[in-house]
């Protein structure tokens, strides 16, 4: 049931995402007023995913719990080739919405960590985890919900 509804809302934030159902003519200068297209200054994909996650937080959840999976995974590779990232530029081929995220302060990661840190420790999460429970991102490239409670015990990593 819960699948379901996490994949009915992906649905409809990936139609939500591409602009409907019904594309606007070239020249039809009322509709490209009414649904203009995303350009280098604006995201409107990313505002409309953001405008979908209020309404369906599963929405919400799904898209972080996919972006910390990656960054997870970046993270880790590095780290196991000898070379800890210090800061998000470290990390190679990210999706431009993780970049900024971790730049924005969504999501807060802990940066630095030693090789020998257990791969069960949380290295990255929502800024509202420690508060109210969010998602997180472990080191061995898993991420998943925890409540606040999870995130108080779950072991954390140490940056150097």
């Amino acid at each position: 049931m819960t699948r379901s509804r996490w994949l009915n809302g992906a649905l409809l934030a990936a139609l939500l995402a591409s602009g409907g159902c019904k594309e606007a003519k070239q020249g039809d200068a009322k509709a490209n007023a009414t649904n203009p297209p995303a350009t280098a200054e604006g995201d409107t994909r990313g505002d409309v995913q953001r405008g979908v996650g209020k309404y369906l937080p599963s929405v919400q959840r799904g898209m972080a719990q996919i972006d910390l999976q990656t960054l997870a995974k970046a993270y880790a590779f590095d780290l196991l080739n000898d070379a800890p990232p210090k800061k998000i530029e470290d990390l190679k081929d990210l999706d431009k919405r993780i970049v900024n995220a971790v730049k924005d302060g969504s999501y807060v990661v802990i940066w630095n960590v030693n090789k020998q840190t257990p791969l069960t420790s949380v290295i990255a999460y929502e800024k509202e985890a420690p508060q109210q429970g969010g998602v997180v991102a472990k080191l061995d490239g898993s991420a998943m919900k925890m409540s606040k409670q999870e995130f108080d015990a779950a072991p954390k990593a140490a940056g150097r």
